[in-house]
């Protein structure tokens, strides 16, 4: 393991116990066993290392709804198969989505820019399957703007109650998400 990935895993690990305003680049530094001076040669601040990790979850998260796209199924299977993707991730990573959500993009122009292109990115990947799904005469319901973004807040409104709650395991958070697109899934066929 390289000194940047190093860095990234005592960042990961410091926000999820500290949040983003109580982390100090000393704490990250101590815990990777590095000096702060060497901090910098890899981010400018603690708002990059932050802004690192936000990409590599997200670098993630598209990389898996990518394949699921690529994959010779019929789009109800991609949407399953995406939804569990996305569920696996997110709540591997809760910790730092929470303090995304909730601390910077209310007070960073930066990572609301960020949450808006990636939420789009989101949708366009969505619309792409529904759209699949109406060519394939899967779904009869043909707005596939509404159904995806039926999709994406009910995938938000989960991970929202599961942020707020803390009080699901991974696979309980998994099941909802799944039963979620399963009610979504039924009302369009």
């Amino acid at each position: 393991m390289n000194t940047k990935e190093k860095l990234l895993i005592s960042a990961k690990k410091i926000f999820s116990e500290k949040g983003y305003h109580d982390t100090k680049v000393s704490d990250i530094v101590e815990d990777a066993g590095v000096a702060q001076g060497t901090f910098y040669i890899y981010f400018k601040s603690k708002e990059d290392i932050f802004k690192e990790l936000i990409f590599s979850i997200n670098e993630k998260i598209f990389k898996e709804i990518e394949n699921c796209c690529n994959a010779e199924e019929d789009a109800e299977n991609i949407l399953k198969n995406i939804v569990n993707k996305i569920a696996n991730c997110i709540y591997e990573n809760k910790e730092i989505v929470s303090i995304f959500l909730f601390q910077m993009i209310c007070l960073n122009e930066d990572f609301k820019k960020i949450y808006i292109q990636k939420m789009l990115k989101l949708k366009d990947y969505i619309l792409q399957i529904v759209k699949k799904g109406i060519n394939q005469k899967k779904f009869r319901y043909n707005n596939e703007e509404v159904i995806a973004n039926i999709i994406i807040g009910s995938i938000r409104q989960n991970f929202l109650e599961l942020i707020l709650t803390d009080n699901k395991t991974k696979e309980e958070f998994g099941n909802l998400l799944e039963e979620s697109l399963n009610i979504v899934l039924k009302g369009i066929k």
